[in-house]
């Protein structure tokens, strides 16, 4: 067998990059983390995005004010002039484009 052959047949039914990857219809990993198993149970959601974008397990405490720094910036508050505009735009039915 050729190594190029080896190669894709190591390959066949998988999909993955440095990060992780995963076997299609039995796992998912993350930094070498089982995603299902072991990641899932342990971290809430900006614990893993945090994990996934740095390539390392942050703090609890780290992720929550990532976490509420996300929540309370991207809240649409219509004293923003952009929001304000697309707020208008949406009451008066029209179309994304036509408020951008």
């Amino acid at each position: 067998m050729s190594s190029k052959t080896k190669y894709w047949d190591e390959r066949v039914g998988k999909v993955f990059s440095a990060t992780g990857g995963c076997q299609i219809g039995a796992s998912v990993w993350s930094h070498g983390e089982d995603l299902h198993n072991v990641i899932l149970p342990r971290d809430r959601y900006f614990e893993h995005l945090l994990r996934a974008a740095t390539g390392q397990t942050q703090s609890p405490e780290l992720a929550r004010w990532v976490e509420g720094a996300f929540m309370t910036l991207s809240w649409p508050d219509p004293r923003i002039w952009c929001n304000y505009v697309g707020a208008m735009m949406g009451d008066l039915g029209c179309r994304p484009s036509s408020s951008t």
